[in-house]
């Protein structure tokens, strides 16, 4: 029987990165992500993701009806789970048996009235996301820190926010 740590298969984690270590060909197949987003009517919207799908709909403040979060609360969702899933990922590697960890998350819209079509110039987006990460391990605080740390310049959504992508589009109309 294989040993778990924080709820991970330790013997199977360290298989799949010792294959990807001797063979690093094979991790371009998880370089490559897709989506794919079906308006279901008002503002309401299914996100499909490989066998899963997400609801998304604005709140009634504008119209939404409120039956699922929106898509700001689904991008700092995204963000939340990258750093958790990488803060496990890297704890678990080096032995650490995390207790809990619940991170909360705030985003500052720049200039909600360009979203609504009020204003012409400024920010739609976030100009400001606060991470507040809540840790409790038998592990020493500066440890858990650095783990952090390093969990958030590993986090693939993390620095995709922090350091921006370019996004092409193309529309196709049928």
């Amino acid at each position: 029987m294989s040993q778990k740590l924080n709820g991970i298969d330790v013997e199977g984690l360290n298989k799949m990165l010792e294959e990807i270590s001797k063979e690093k060909e094979k991790v371009k197949e998880l370089s490559v992500w897709r989506t794919r987003v079906r308006w279901l009517g008002g503002f309401k919207s299914r996100a499909y993701m490989r066998r899963h799908a997400l609801d998304v709909d604005e709140v009634s403040d504008i119209s939404g009806i409120d039956t699922a979060q929106n898509a700001v609360e689904t991008l700092l969702a995204s963000l939340g789970a990258c750093i958790t899933t990488t803060f496990i990922l890297i704890a678990t590697k080096r032995n650490i048996r995390v207790d809990n960890l619940e991170l909360a998350i705030e985003g500052y819209i720049e200039n909600i009235l360009v979203f609504l079509g009020i204003e012409k110039e400024g920010n739609p987006g976030f100009n400001k996301i606060i991470v507040t990460a809540y840790i409790k391990s038998e592990a020493d605080g500066k440890l858990l820190e650095e783990l952090f740390i390093e969990a958030i310049r590993a986090s693939p959504v993390f620095n995709t926010l922090a350091k921006g992508s370019q996004i092409d589009y193309k529309i196709k109309t049928f």
